[in-house]
């Protein structure tokens, strides 16, 4: 394939993705055509932007096409990164540390997939990610781990399901 050509087809490969067009997305994944060929200038790949979408059948074509789960875009971010920031599919996030995802990749500001749910909001998320062995004692580049999050987040469920009561102290079980 040229370079305009696979050029052009990393823009179809984009937009299908972002369309939701799995036939496309089907038909462009060839061995002229990587499963994790960056789409972005930031570097997400397919397998990126379908968790950021919250596509899951899109995100089940790259995971059978043999998508790395490991695979991070410039900032550090891995699917379940992206996974954990949409956080209202919990079947996407299951599915990705079914298939292997480390459940505390940390970016490359050190933040794991906990913190993105907590960031975002995503109580459901943050429940699935704690029960699948987040570890919340983990600190991002800034000295800050999940618990400060959940503190700062003022979210009531998710201060629940980190074992903080509403004051911001550890609750007493």
């Amino acid at each position: 394939m040229s370079d305009t050509n696979f050029k052009k087809a990393v823009l179809y490969m984009w937009k299908s993705v972002q369309t939701g067009n799995h036939n496309n997305i089907k038909a462009l994944l060839t061995p002229e055509f990587p499963v994790d060929t960056p789409l972005t200038d930031g570097g997400m790949t397919g397998l990126h932007i379908a968790w950021s979408r919250g596509d899951l059948a899109a995100a089940e074509i790259f995971l059978d096409a043999g998508s790395d789960l490991s695979k991070t875009d410039k900032l550090g971010r891995t699917a379940l990164h992206f996974a954990a920031s949409i956080g209202t599919n919990l079947e996407l996030i299951e599915l990705l540390i079914n298939k292997g995802a480390n459940v505390n990749s940390q970016s490359s500001g050190g933040e794991t997939p906990l913190m993105k749910a907590i960031s975002f909001d995503n109580a459901d998320a943050a429940k699935c990610l704690l029960e699948k062995g987040a570890d919340a004692e983990i600190e991002n580049t800034m000295n800050r781990n999940s618990y400060s999050f959940a503190k700062a987040s003022r979210n009531d469920e998710i201060l629940t399901a980190m074992g903080i009561d509403s004051t911001g102290d550890a609750a007493m079980g």
